[in-house]
């Protein structure tokens, strides 16, 4: 079980260490060595806010576009696996690459690839690194876009559901 309090106190780390570094340059010119300010104003207040009601009900992050609520969701992200816990982000099949990129920023680290497609999550679990092994797993909203078809060899794929619940209660009996 996650502790959400010491999540409330990563988010407060994350966020002072990122107010002691420099502002980004206005003029766009970044120094590639120097580690400037990742959050702004508005999403260290809005990381805040949601650090006192984590323990409490959850959170939704809706606003508009360009406000920050990637950022906002990827310092969560980080805060919730330096507190032991894991993170499962869904996105829309285009934002892959933006979500990331925007975890690499934040300075989340083992994050496989999106997992698109039912192939690529039966190909995980042949190699040496299954997406049960990560803190932060990405799924496409395309995961979840199977089709039952009339031909009932293509219908197998259904019975890995349960499988996969198994799988993944095996795993977490393992770890907890």
């Amino acid at each position: 079980m996650i502790d959400w309090e010491l999540v409330a106190e990563k988010i407060e780390n994350i966020i002072v260490a990122d107010e002691k570094r420099p502002p980004p340059p206005k003029d766009g010119e970044r120094n590639p060595k120097v580690a400037y300010q990742h959050l702004d104003v508005g999403q260290c207040k809005s990381l805040r806010d949601i650090a006192q009601r984590l323990n409490h009900n959850g959170i939704i992050i809706a606003d508009d576009v360009g406000m920050g609520k990637t950022r906002i969701a990827t310092t969560l992200t980080k805060a919730v696996t330096e507190a032991g816990g894991r993170v499962a982000i869904l996105v829309p099949p285009g934002l892959g690459f933006q979500w990331g990129d925007e975890l690499a920023k934040s300075q989340v680290q083992d994050v496989p690839e999106i997992l698109r497609s039912l192939d690529a999550y039966l190909n995980s679990w042949a190699g040496d690194n299954p997406w049960a092994n990560h803190k932060v797993l990405i799924v496409s909203h395309a995961f979840c876009n199977w089709q039952v078809k009339s031909n009932p060899k293509k219908n197998w794929k259904w019975s890995l559901l349960p499988q996969t619940l198994a799988l993944v209660q095996a795993q977490l009996r393992e770890s907890g």
